[in-house]
């Protein structure tokens, strides 16, 4: 994880534990309990709105380890576990994730097209990653990068929003389409390399 990334990190952490104090932080809280900056952490988080949202979607999220601790090392059992976890914790508040996009959407332009800084954490390229150990022994390096980018696009909230909005899929129809097109892709990269 590269120091931009911490830093984010530290800020939601920070404002995670004002929250656990029963109070409900500012950006400014959250910068100075994480030791960074306000500029800092209003470039990274514009309103508190911003900053709450990421709070809240952070809490919401299962522990990876747990999730996986009884799969095994079949990748596509793997990449199958995670996809359907995601989809179902985005179904089931999908209010908050989409509130999420938008304060994403809304930093993005706050910041005038400056990519020094992260506009989201990322958290589901964590979750591929630990799903695809096992593929270290199977995969390249350069096929193992391609498959992790290729389920960037497939696992996590945007994909569960383009279903539901532009597809009209039920929540249950959406879960199976994401997991179909997740295992796909991992057979593909699967193919590839035996080719």
């Amino acid at each position: 994880m590269n120091q931009k990334h911490r830093t984010r990190r530290a800020i939601v952490e920070a404002a995670a534990e004002l929250v656990r104090e029963n109070r409900t932080p500012t950006v400014a809280e959250a910068a100075e309990r994480a030791l960074v900056s306000r500029a800092t952490a209003y470039r990274y988080f514009p309103s508190q709105q911003s900053l709450l949202t990421e709070v809240q979607a952070d809490a919401t999220q299962p522990s990876i380890d747990t999730l996986l601790a009884d799969i095994g090392d079949d990748i596509e059992t793997r990449v199958a576990t995670i996809t359907r976890e995601l989809a179902r914790m985005v179904l089931a508040d999908e209010a908050l994730f989409r509130n999420q996009i938008r304060a994403s959407q809304d930093a993005w332009f706050a910041r005038q097209g400056d990519t020094s800084v992260p506009v989201r954490e990322g958290r589901r390229l964590a979750w591929i990653d630990k799903a695809l150990e096992p593929a270290k022994g199977v995969l390249g390096r350069r096929e193992r990068a391609r498959l992790r980018t290729a389920l960037a696009v497939v696992v996590g909230v945007d994909s569960v929003i383009s279903l539901r909005d532009i597809c009209g899929l039920s929540p249950e129809a959406t879960v199976d389409a994401l997991v179909w097109t997740a295992t796909s892709v991992v057979r593909q990269a699967r193919l590839t390399t035996a080719g």
